[in-house]
């Protein structure tokens, strides 16, 4: 329980890896507030999970919930999350910039329209929770930020490695998957400048970059592909709450990705006083 007293604000909350990443925190002993667009049960929804699912989650580990519904395609809303959750728990400490998005069709299909909107949900609304959850931090001490990138920020998928996914993930998307990957390759840009601006804040900021993870949205997206070899949303979330920890107190500007979130969940299993 090394996160009591603590504040933490998840986006993309309602399913994946934002909410496993908040029952981690909670379990570790924050209270945590949720958004995202889910708030409630919706008839025809793509993929299953809502933030009254994941709340209720949360406070049966004893912690307090907040949800905040959000599009984080709209700036002032965006702001009047970290202002809300601010409010609500008076301060934040913690912040997981998860929620994100992604567009189909080659970069000469893609549309304007969609190419502006990735941006604005994947890239954007994490500059914004940054740069209004800052300042709070600073003034209660110091706090810790992990961002959401993907290994897609850094390469496309490979047709030819023998692993369906790669094939149907670049049918859908197309070949490049080139706005998202945009997207998560200025994520760690952002990491690393914003760890650097915000060291004498006392505030840490690093991104975690994981491969094909099980969520409930690409259950949905490739629901009859093989999904045993992939990674699992339960185990980024352990790293996500090290991170956050005052166990991680030395670490900033790092881009964790997949061999390292094997190597650290390894390092916590064998370790139990670091979990």
């Amino acid at each position: 329980m090394d996160l009591i007293g603590r504040i933490a604000l998840v986006t993309g909350a309602s399913r994946g890896f934002g909410k496993h990443i908040a029952l981690e925190l909670a379990a570790r002993g924050a209270d945590v507030a949720l958004a995202a667009r889910t708030a409630a049960p919706v008839d025809g929804a793509f993929a299953p999970g809502t933030l009254q699912e994941t709340a209720a989650q949360v406070e049966a580990l004893g912690r307090r919930a907040l949800i905040v519904p959000t599009d984080l395609s709209d700036q002032a809303q965006v702001v009047a999350m970290v202002e809300t959750t601010i409010d609500h728990f008076g301060g934040i400490d913690l912040l997981m910039n998860n929620a994100g998005m992604g567009t189909g069709g080659d970069i000469c299909e893609t549309l304007v329209e969609d190419w502006n909107n990735i941006l604005a949900v994947n890239l954007t609304s994490q500059f914004l929770a940054i740069k209004i959850a800052g300042p709070v931090m600073r003034s209660r001490g110091g706090g810790a930020i992990v961002n959401m990138g993907s290994y897609l920020g850094q390469q496309v998928p490979d047709r030819t490695d023998g692993d369906p996914i790669s094939t149907a993930s670049t049918e859908a998307s197309g070949p490049g998957i080139t706005p998202y990957g945009v997207t998560k390759a200025a994520i760690e840009r952002l990491t690393l400048g914003a760890a650097a601006d915000l060291a004498s804040y006392g505030i840490r900021v690093n991104c975690i970059a994981p491969r094909w993870t099980e969520t409930e949205g690409l259950d949905a997206w490739f629901p009859s592909i093989d999904k045993s070899h992939w990674e699992r949303p339960e185990d980024w979330a352990k790293v996500v709450g090290f991170l956050m920890s005052p166990q991680a107190g030395g670490i900033t500007g790092r881009i964790v990705r997949s061999a390292d979130m094997q190597a650290l969940r390894a390092a916590l299993t064998a370790e139990p006083a670091l979990v």
